[in-house]
């Protein structure tokens, strides 16, 4: 190949991060809590980690088997978004036109060339450790670079998130996924109005509340049961971060809820996914005096600001469990179906 050839950037694979907003619901004060299902690259998520107000559900890079994940890797590799060309700072201004050489095969590659010929050795040095009978908490690592993460994203407060993700500055990679997530919410149509006592459950469908109903009459639970197992099987689908099981199958409403339960019991108590069901708090109206004359004036103040957290204006049901408000769910028929048997 000669010093001269180019080739066309247009042409290049690039990266494709998505946003669905999976759950969208407001409270009668005006606070917007909202969910998405997202699919970025993994490399850049410990920058999204940084965002506190954020409640996330990552899917577990070791708990899929190494043959599988080096499938899901090599169908899919995350490229860059942008092949930015060197320079002193920590943002590039343009594209790089560069060719690289293989460091042993000594051949000439474009720029995404060369990234799938990373992927594709880093693929091969983790069968070889698989083969070795190394664990794949170790042996599925060398992938991440060029993994997508899938993932559950819920929060009230992202207008500092779009600020600094949406910025010509920010990594185009992280930047791709603040753009996709911020276009899913303008086309989305209105939040559901919920109040206190109604629930925010992403990953619930209707299908599953004729499906609750039933596994209720088929129990013998309660009525009342009902609310809770809703939540139940939300937060289980968070955890995993999709309908799906690790091995790709949907999962069932009876396996939500068992996992759901081994989460609660488990000691420490795996709490995170628990933050993204939640419910509107409500307001109330204490009265404080405001002059030497005693005159006191009404302020309206949240009833349950330490059920929060990261939200405002929405309790989340990890404060609920935290208080081992949860643990009778641990007890008596619910348990006796579906942790004991489960």
């Amino acid at each position: 190949m000669s010093d001269t050839a180019t080739f066309d950037l247009s042409t290049l694979q690039r990266g494709k991060p998505t946003a669905r907003l999976i759950a969208s619901s407001i409270n009668e004060q005006g606070n917007w809590v909202r969910t998405f299902s997202v699919k970025g690259h993994l490399m850049i998520l410990p920058e999204s980690n940084t965002h506190r107000t954020d409640s996330k559900s990552i899917q577990s890079g070791r708990a899929v088997p190494t043959v599988t994940l080096r499938e899901r890797m090599l169908s899919d590799i995350a490229y860059p978004v942008y092949y930015g060309k060197n320079r002193p700072g920590m943002s590039a201004i343009e594209e790089t036109t560069e060719w690289v050489r293989h460091p042993f095969t000594g051949a000439m590659l474009r720029p995404d060339e060369a990234w799938k010929a990373m992927a594709e050795m880093n693929a091969a040095w983790c069968e070889a450790l698989t083969d070795a009978k190394w664990h794949k908490q170790l042996s599925n690592r060398p992938m991440a670079p060029f993994l997508y993460y899938h993932g559950t994203i819920t929060a009230t407060e992202r207008d500092n998130y779009y600020g600094l993700r949406r910025h010509a500055d920010a990594q185009p990679e992280i930047r791709a996924l603040a753009d996709a997530m911020w276009e899913a919410e303008q086309s989305a149509p209105p939040p559901k109005l919920l109040r206190p006592g109604e629930w925010h459950t992403p990953w619930v469908e209707d299908v599953d509340y004729e499906t609750i109903h039933a596994c209720i009459l088929k129990y013998g639970l309660p009525s009342e049961a009902f609310t809770m197992l809703v939540n139940l099987v939300s937060a289980a689908r968070c955890a995993r971060s999709s309908y799906s099981t690790f091995d790709g199958r949907r999962s069932t409403v009876e396996s939500d809820i068992t996992l759901c339960l081994k989460l609660i019991k488990s000691d420490p108590v795996h709490s995170s996914p628990f933050e993204h069901p939640c419910t509107p708090d409500s307001k109330k109206t204490v009265w404080i005096a405001s002059d030497v004359n005693c005159e006191a004036e009404g302020e309206e103040v949240w009833c349950h600001p330490e059920d929060h957290r990261n939200y405002k204006g929405w309790r989340q049901l990890r404060a609920f469990l935290e208080r081992s408000e949860l643990n009778y769910l641990l007890e008596g028929t619910l348990a006796e179906q579906f942790l004991l048997e489960g």
